[in-house]
Parts: C-alpha cells; sequence; structure tokens
C-alpha cells in the first residue's frame, strides 16, 4: 500500500512552484522574509508556514470582526460601482 499524501516539507524549487513563482523570485521572498526560511539545516521548506506567512500578508489571520467590516465595505463598494456603471 502506497500513501499518496502530499510531502509536508518542499524542496526549493517545489516550495516555489507551490507558490507559483519562480526559484529566483522564492529566494528573494526568504531574504526579504517574506516567506519564513527553511526548516532548520533541511534545506527544506515546512507548506503550512509558507501557508501562515501567506495568510498574514494576505490579512487571512485577522480578527472576524475586522474580516467582517472589510467584507461589508467592499459589497458597498462593489455595489456603488454597479451602479454607476448602469447608469454610463
Amino acid at each position: 500500500m502506497t500513501d499518496e499524501t502530499p510531502p509536508r516539507l518542499l524542496t526549493q524549487k517545489a516550495a516555489a512552484a507551490y507558490l507559483g513563482v519562480s526559484t529566483p523570485t522564492f529566494v528573494k521572498w526568504v531574504m526579504a522574509g517574506i516567506i519564513p526560511n527553511s526548516v532548520g539545516s533541511t534545506r527544506k521548506w515546512d507548506k503550512k508556514a509558507i501557508d501562515l506567512a501567506l495568510d498574514k500578508i494576505s490579512g487571512l489571520d485577522e480578527p472576524k470582526e475586522k474580516q467582517d467590516s472589510y467584507r461589508e465595505w467592499k459589497l458597498r463598494q462593489d455595489a456603488r460601482r454597479a451602479r454607476h456603471s448602469k447608469s454610463d
């Protein structure tokens, strides 16, 4: 029986592919602190740590009330834009 669970630790190339960026871009992001460093001396990156870093950057780790107020604002903005585009 084979286990088809994808690995949690990714090589540099696999981590870049996971993020949808080139390897040089991935290296720049790591050096800039956007993405955390490899795990210890393994030269492999933790997929969960990458996801957490992206959640933080994108605002997904904000408190729920902050997300809700943003969603309400966004809905109002979208409705306002829709009204303006219909009247043009």
